[in-house]
């Protein structure tokens, strides 16, 4: 019999197929000692198993890099970091020499610590975090117990895969040219499966009770709706339906080599969000005008123990510069904090770490840190049109902090006879209240405003955006976060500096003709969403009026 379910959107699409379940995953609640002339080599063993599980890791880093899995190879490499963090090693080692626990004892209860102690904090975001220890102490007690029943299935047809909980490693493992869609009980937007489900275009609903579905079962995932056991005709019109949807795709590729202007003129343009280097092939390929925002905070998963050096930086950042043959490209500075967190730099845990040391206030504090990427950037600016941009500003003083680094730095390279750009543009992202609000003392400062939509509607609307429970409320098209946009959009205009929206709500191409009509004119975005937003720029005729209030009603 037909049964519907509405689950939580992570990953938007359609599929049909037929469910294979992963097995709820639970480490078991070993307890045994040993005696003391077998410490030692218990604490070799955990060498042994830790060098056995990075091994493993790196082979699924490089079947992801080989596959142009960016997404899931930097949050592989997050895991690595974990791994190799001192604090974990010292952790376990200190139970099997103290207490004398065994091996799979001492991990046991050091994942029992980590874990209860990230699911106590406040912060959603983190807590979903505990599954990546979860998950990884789950790979460490494997190796200790060959006879483990820790499998996952695999995939010997195309399928839909339902869990409880789908780590980043379930998805390592599982063939995505064989994975239709996902179903999971827990995970949101943010956690690390969504991410890569939405960088592979694989649909995925959570919310949805490990028990609902068995193996075997013949599901639709459509949007929000979950159809299990769906009668023929429902059947039938998914396929229908599915058909549309990748016609729709072959339309949009015929868009790829169009400029995105209106009806009645108005040029716009559409840039892209990479998180790593190895997104640039997608860049490429839908034929974007730059890169409106280069997260560099993956170069901290590659230097797990020290900070990264300028040498190291300048490599990465010249690089990218010179594959967008003079396009215009956007690098954030590292955004630390938050749920940002990194084991070369440990930030002290915090009641509410969005609202803590993180962004530009940890720059700030930490000049040499902040200066070796100002140097890596500048020397790096010779190779391209090199845009820089700061986050999480609230303040005109950290603004003016910045400039002052920014003139040291020059003047240090100047002194050297160092070359550099002297055409690099610096701006600032608009994500909080605080900035959009102060938008007429900041614009003098800067060269151009990014607004990062995410942050801007959680600290707009006092909403975690990580956090299921309130997940309804969080609505970026809410008229508090559009009369802020707007607000920036036209402080930008009297200034004359370029305003750009590079958060999720760039690429809602639901959301673009509210976008064009507050005067947003540039666009920046994951790159898949590029041609589904151009099409909405194609079919529109805008005229942008100051005083028009219809969009934030």
């Amino acid at each position: 019999m037909q049964r519907e379910m509405r689950g939580t959107v992570l990953s938007e699409g359609l599929c049909i197929g037929t469910v294979v379940k992963l097995p709820h995953k639970k480490n078991k609640d070993t307890r045994e000692k040993i005696p003391a002339d077998k410490v030692a080599d218990e604490c070799l063993k955990f060498k042994d198993i830790q060098e056995t599980v990075y091994q493993k890791l790196q082979a699924l880093i490089e079947k992801a890099e080989k596959t142009d899995d960016s997404a899931q190879a930097e949050i592989l490499k997050g895991y690595v970091a974990i791994l190799n963090d001192p604090e974990l090693e010292a952790d376990i080692t200190e139970k099997i020499k103290t207490e004398h626990d065994s091996l799979p004892t001492a991990l046991f209860l050091t994942a029992n610590e980590y874990v209860e102690d990230m699911k106590s904090l406040e912060d959603e975001y983190l807590r979903q975090r505990a599954d990546d220890f979860n998950e990884l102490f789950s790979m460490l007690l494997f190796c200790t117990d060959p006879s483990s029943d820790r499998k996952t299935p695999l995939l010997v047809q195309k399928s839909v895969v339902a869990a409880h909980t789908l780590t980043p490693i379930d998805m390592a493992e599982l063939d995505k040219n064989m994975l239709l869609g996902i179903v999971s009980q827990t995970g949101n937007k943010t956690s690390h499966a969504a991410i890569i489900a939405r960088a592979n275009g694989i649909p995925m609903l959570s919310g949805i009770p490990y028990d609902t579905v068995k193996n075997g079962d013949t599901v639709i995932i459509d949007g929000a709706d979950l159809f299990i056991n769906p009668d023929a005709d429902k059947i039938q019109s998914a396929n229908t339906k599915h058909t549309i949807l990748q016609k729709e795709q072959q339309s949009l590729k015929t868009l790829i080599s169009k400029p995105a202007v209106t009806l009645n003129g108005l040029r716009v343009e559409l840039k892209a969000n990479i998180g790593s280097p190895d997104e640039l092939p997608k860049v490429k390929e839908q034929n974007a005008d730059g890169i409106g925002l280069f997260r560099t905070e993956f170069i901290l998963n590659e230097n797990v123990q020290t900070a990264p050096s300028e040498d190291f930086q300048y490599g990465i950042y010249s690089s990218v510069l010179k594959a967008m043959n003079d396009k215009p490209v956007t690098i954030r500075t590292f955004d630390i904090g938050g749920d940002k967190q990194y084991p070369c730099f440990p930030i002290p845990p915090e009641e509410n770490p969005f609202l803590g040391w993180r962004g530009i206030r940890y720059c700030l504090d930490n000049p040499d840190f902040f200066c070796t990427q100002l140097r890596a950037l500048f020397r790096a600016s010779t190779e391209g049109n090199l845009h820089i941009m700061f986050p999480m500003i609230s303040t005109e003083n950290e603004v003016k902090k910045i400039l002052e680094f920014v003139g040291q730095v020059k003047a240090d390279l100047d002194a050297k006879g160092i070359p550099y750009s002297t055409q690099v543009k610096l701006g600032i992202m608009i994500e909080t209240p605080a900035a959009a609000l102060i938008a007429d003392k900041l614009a003098p400062l800067v060269d151009f405003f990014s607004i990062g939509s995410n942050d801007l509607t959680q600290y707009t609307l006092a909403v975690d955006r990580g956090n299921d429970k309130i997940s309804a409320l969080y609505q970026e098209s809410h008229p508090a976060v559009l009369q802020l946009i707007r607000k920036v959009i036209e402080t930008g205009i009297k200034h004359g500096k370029e305003v750009s929206v590079c958060g999720e709500m760039a690429g809602d191409s639901a959301l673009t003709k509210k976008l064009l009509n507050l005067g947003l004119r540039c666009f920046s975005m994951t790159a898949v969403n590029i041609q589904k937003v151009k099409r909405e720029i194609l079919s529109a005729n805008i005229e942008f009026a100051e005083k028009n209030n219809e969009e934030v009603q």
